[in-house]
């Protein structure tokens, strides 16, 4: 029977890391993005 290489499987998780963190870093750019969208649309709104 064959057994997983040890390196693959850390590849894997490399490859899940990398997709998390690219997962958080496009939720935080949409967040601060939306939160600019929203100030710089008070700031044209007549006070």
């Amino acid at each position: 029977m064959l057994r997983i290489h040890p390196t693959k499987q850390h590849a894997n998780d490399l490859a899940v890391a990398v997709a998390v963190a690219v997962a958080v870093a496009v939720a935080v750019a949409v967040a601060v993005a939306f939160a600019l969208a929203i100030a710089l649309a008070f700031d044209f709104l007549p006070h």
